[in-house]
Order: structure tokens, then sequence, then C-alpha cells
């Protein structure tokens, strides 16, 4: 193998690897925007100011993941081996 079809492929392999990076690095900020969004709509529960209920309405479609982890989480509050499967992430 020639000097340039080992650094075709190093770089090919680098190249793969940063766009992997890139897409977790999309998926996390993914995840925490849902649960921004979540919270800006919900925070009244937490005693943030609540926005205008009409543009909460309009958002209430946006958060159908959102609202059934809500109440996923409320069905399990007070099972302690759900807690520690959820604490885990365990699908």
């Amino acid at each position: 193998m020639g000097l340039w079809t080992r650094l075709k492929k190093f770089l090919s392999a680098l190249d793969h690897w940063n766009r992997e990076e890139l897409v977790g690095m999309h998926e996390r900020e993914l995840l925490e925007l849902e649960h921004i969004f979540a919270l800006v709509n919900f925070g009244v529960i937490l005693g943030l100011p609540m926005p205008p209920v009409h543009i909460t309405g309009e958002l209430l479609p946006y958060l159908d993941e959102e609202l059934q982890l809500l109440f996923n989480r409320l069905d399990s509050a007070m099972d302690p081996l759900s807690e520690l499967f959820s604490i885990f992430s365990i699908d």
C-alpha cells in the first residue's frame, strides 16, 4: 500500500468518526432543547412564570413526547425499582 492510500484511508476514517460524534452531539442537544421547551411550558409547576395560555395551547402538540415521559414518571414515582431503572436508562 502506498502512502497516499494509507493517508486516504486514515482521513476517511477520521471523517467518519467526526460525523458520528457530530450526530451524537446534535441528538444530545435536541434532547436538552426538548427538556427546556417543556420546562418553559410547564415551569409553573416549579414556580417559574407561565407563558401566555394561548401560546402554550398552540405549542401543546409539540410536547407529546415530553408529556408521555412526565406521565410515565408519575406512574412510577413510588416504585423504588422503577426509580433505579430510570436512573440507568434501561429501556
